[in-house]
């Protein structure tokens, strides 16, 4: 289960990033964190916008309501999505997301 932490009408969650991958996709979680795979290589922060924007579109909020709070140039971050809830998280949890 990922670990989500509700807070300043937001949650808060670890994910693991996973740059230069065959597509775009939420591939799970383990050890408490959500995994993705995104097809952008870490180079000028390209890996770091599309990040941002999957989990954008895979919780349903824009763009500018995601900050990451640590790991911004790791593969290991801490985000906080505001506008999001503990159950959308889940879901996501549940049935992944792909683009």
């Amino acid at each position: 289960m990922v670990t989500v932490d509700v807070r300043n009408l937001g949650v808060r969650l670890a994910e693991r990033v996973y740059p230069r991958a065959s597509r775009t996709e939420l591939a799970g979680l383990q050890q408490g964190a959500l995994h993705v795979r995104l097809r952008d290589p870490p180079v000028a922060g390209a890996a770091s916008e599309a990040f941002v924007d999957v989990v954008a579109d895979s919780l349903g909020v824009v763009q500018r309501m995601i900050r990451i709070e640590s790991g911004a140039s790791s593969r290991s971050n801490v985000v906080h999505v505001k506008g999001a809830n503990a159950s959308a998280v889940t879901y996501l949890n549940r049935t992944g997301a792909r683009r």
